[in-house]
C-alpha cells in the first residue's frame, strides 16, 4: 500500500469514528476494502500511541472516546524556514 493509499484510509477512518457510527471491526473492514485482522492492527497501532477509542457494545460501534482527528499531513515549521547555515547575501 502505498502513502497515498495510506492516507486515504485514514482520512476515511477518522471520519467514521468522528461519526459515532463506524461499526463492529468487520463493518469497518467492509467500509475500508480490507480484511478484520488489518483494522484490528490499525486499532492496535493507534492505541499504541495513545490514540483514545473506545467500544461501544449497546451501539455495536467503534469511535473516539474524545473530540478529535487523525491527520496524516506535513505541518511545516516555520521557525525553522530559514536557513540559518547560510548568510543573507543581496542578489548578485
Amino acid at each position: 500500500m502505498n502513502i497515498i493509499e495510506s492516507k486515504r484510509l485514514i482520512e476515511y477512518l477518522d471520519f467514521l469514528l468522528r461519526s459515532g457510527n463506524a461499526g463492529t471491526a468487520p463493518e469497518i473492514a467492509d467500509k475500508l476494502g480490507v480484511s478484520e485482522r488489518t483494522v484490528r492492527n490499525y486499532f492496535e497501532q493507534l492505541e499504541s500511541i495513545k490514540v483514545p477509542l473506545e467500544y461501544n457494545p449497546t451501539l455495536r460501534t467503534w469511535k473516539f472516546s474524545r473530540p478529535g482527528r487523525l491527520v496524516l499531513c506535513f505541518i511545516e515549521d516555520e521557525s525553522k524556514t530559514q536557513n540559518t547555515d547560510t548568510p543573507n547575501l543581496p542578489p548578485p
